[in-house]
């Protein structure tokens, strides 16, 4: 690998490694008793929110929801955004830890993926039936975990809803 690169992942890896001790030190968060009126207008905090007869384990409210939200909405937006998009797309991951032995284990690997529902995460909420594919994944990894040591995956996942 190229020694720029290596000296410019070794940096970014420090940087965000010390923004996160930096940021997990401070206390940045509230205990929903600590928030003010204004700030609980956009929370619904029953216990129980009614289940759509339909899918049984959603709400009834249709995504993407309105205010205000109660923990499992919130919860299923967050869903959203998660590693494995909701739309065809090349995947580009360039990850890196140092190991406890102190060497810079790196790791790159593109995928293609294939989102199956048809209209995105909507569709694959609504749509999909459990036992149904969600989505193809073809990855092609290079782990160096030594010095010298390269190692080569290659994967396919072709994971069902549940």
């Amino acid at each position: 690998m190229l020694p720029q690169f290596r000296f410019f992942a070794l940096s970014l890896a420090l940087t965000l490694s010390f923004n996160l001790y930096v940021q997990a030190s401070e206390h940045t968060w509230r205990y929903v008793q600590e928030l003010s009126p204004r700030e609980k207008v956009n929370l619904d905090l029953k216990a129980h929110a009614p289940r759509d007869p339909q899918i049984s384990p959603s709400p009834t409210e249709q995504f993407p929801f309105a205010s205000p939200y109660s923990a499992e909405e919130m919860g299923l937006r967050a869903m959203e955004f998660t590693h494995t998009p909701s739309w065809n797309c090349l995947l580009i991951d360039i990850g890196t830890i140092i190991t406890a032995d102190g060497f810079f284990d790196q790791q790159i690997a593109t995928s293609a993926v294939l989102f199956l529902p048809q209209q995105g995460f909507l569709s694959s909420f609504y749509d999909i039936q459990p036992g149904q594919e969600l989505f193809r994944w073809i990855s092609h990894s290079v782990n160096q975990q030594y010095p010298g040591d390269a190692t080569i995956v290659q994967i396919g996942i072709a994971p069902a809803k549940t």
